[in-house]
């Protein structure tokens, strides 16, 4: 049986978020007066590791992405803001860590996010079979890309649909069909999404 895990949570305290995060070794500080709130869906398989983030208060974020990986960040909502390795990003734009590259951001009060980790002989092989490359020769060494409105509406279409499944039925996450969609049909549409990318 395929290894999996699963982390659902909600969270009143942001050193609680910290301390409890899967798979991230991550530091949060909350900027703004208030108490915190927020959710965290964290689950993976086959290797491939996926979050699903919501928070609504303002934060520093800073630390490492899975290790061994490559993480791509997808903004859930098409209003997203926030400053990520010294750019500005919108919600049309795809987050590419690069190799070994750390976590740092500061989010705004409604932060909602996706990222994906998925092994890096994984997705050489969607991009050899894609006829794209792998993750660095498609976005060009870029680590922000905006990608088509329609690419990355599929893209969230997808992740949407993936963490919808899990959080009804967690035991959907050892079924060779959701074991499927995350190491072919997810990775598949990432970087078909990069490789439409306007730069």
């Amino acid at each position: 049986m395929p290894q999996t895990y699963l982390l659902q949570r909600t969270f009143a305290d942001v050193d609680d978020l910290t301390t409890e995060a899967r798979r991230w070794n991550v530091d949060f500080r909350q900027l703004d007066r208030g108490a915190f709130a927020g959710e965290l869906l964290q689950f993976g398989g086959n290797g491939v590791d996926i979050s699903h983030a919501r928070f609504r208060r303002s934060l520093r974020q800073r630390g490492m992405p899975p290790a061994g990986k490559r993480t791509i960040a997808v903004p859930a909502s098409p209003d997203l803001q926030l400053q990520w390795r010294g750019k500005s990003i919108d919600g049309q734009s795809l987050m590419v860590f690069p190799d070994g590259a750390e976590l740092s951001s500061v989010s705004g009060p409604d932060f909602h996010i996706y990222t994906c980790s998925f092994p890096k002989e994984l997705l050489s092989l969607v991009g050899e079979n894609l006829r794209v490359g792998d993750i660095d020769e498609v976005s060009g060494g870029i680590d922000a890309v905006r990608v088509e409105s329609l690419a990355i509406k599929e893209l969230r279409g997808c992740l949407l649909r993936i963490c919808s499944f899990v959080q009804n039925e967690p035991t959907v996450l050892s079924h060779a069909r959701v074991l499927r969609q995350l190491t072919c049909e997810l990775p598949r549409i990432v970087l078909t999404a990069v490789a439409q990318s306007q730069g």
